[in-house]
């Protein structure tokens, strides 16, 4: 409350200021001021949080004792900062573990690894965090490959770290090679491509890391795939008009494997 009463305000009219007042009231939308106290309010929030994941693995569990504690967290964080819930625009979803990697992990992926080639060692580690949660840091009863399969193929539909890369990195290429009037790609034909295009050209020592690891992905999938030729079948064979599907280029890549009959039984119904 320092902050907010203490400060004087004046008013800008036709461009010149006139007069002082007494901040008393609280914030408007818009102060300068606001940010900053959201920011300490939520990192105070956060640390609650924090401390509720450390007694009751909270983020981990979906029983009546967990949400009754983060409730009671909501309503102290409200007491203390005067920022309360609307009940009318919460929701909560109480599927467990499978549904943070799926809706939390996945999503925070998914925006890494659109935008950058990440190195395999950190893909990697990413599907092995993955798998520990899901199992409780206990022993893995099924292979993560496995996991990440389709429903109708005995798994439970989670993607896989390296092909989501790979074929985030596909959707590069290709709007590389079609997009030409979006700028940042005008900005990689004068620097990189010149002459050539996205599916021959060969790094250069002067290329940025970034650069070569896309060219570096392609080569990977065109062997994959049998050729180049090939690569760019399926990468168009993903595509629905101007537009290229990230998770259909995933399927084509991730290899499935046959449907099972009893897939609907294996994880419980």
């Amino acid at each position: 409350m320092e902050c907010i009463s203490t400060p004087k305000y004046s008013l800008s009219i036709n461009g010149t200021l006139y007069g002082y007042f007494q901040g008393a009231r609280g914030l408007r939308k818009g102060d300068p001021m606001s940010p900053y106290l959201f920011v300490i309010d939520l990192e105070y929030l956060s640390r609650k949080l924090d401390t509720l994941k450390d007694d009751l693995l909270l983020f981990g569990k979906a029983d009546m004792s967990s949400v009754t504690r983060l409730n009671e967290c909501l309503m102290e964080f409200s007491q203390v900062s005067g920022l309360e819930p609307n009940p009318t625009k919460c929701s909560m979803f109480l599927s467990g573990r499978l549904q943070w990697i799926k809706s939390v992990i996945l999503g925070i992926q998914m925006f890494w690894t659109s935008n950058y080639i990440l190195p395999i060692k950190v893909l990697e580690k990413i599907d092995k965090m993955c798998a520990d949660f899901l199992w409780g840091h206990k022993m893995h009863l099924v292979a993560w490959s496995a996991i990440c399969q389709d429903h109708n193929q005995g798994g439970l539909g989670v993607y896989l770290a390296k092909f989501c890369n790979y074929a985030s990195a596909a959707k590069l290429l290709w709007m590389i090679h079609n997009k030409k009037d979006i700028l940042w790609i005008k900005w990689i034909h004068g620097n990189y491509l010149r002459q050539n295009n996205v599916w021959q050209v060969q790094n250069r020592e002067s290329d940025s890391w970034m650069w070569k690891q896309n060219l570096k992905v392609r080569d990977l999938l065109a062997l994959k795939l049998g050729n180049t030729d090939n690569l760019l079948s399926v990468i168009n064979s993903c595509c629905t008009g101007d537009k290229s599907s990230i998770f259909s280029m995933y399927k084509r890549l991730n290899q499935q494997v046959p449907s099972t009959a009893i897939s609907g039984t294996i994880w419980g119904g």
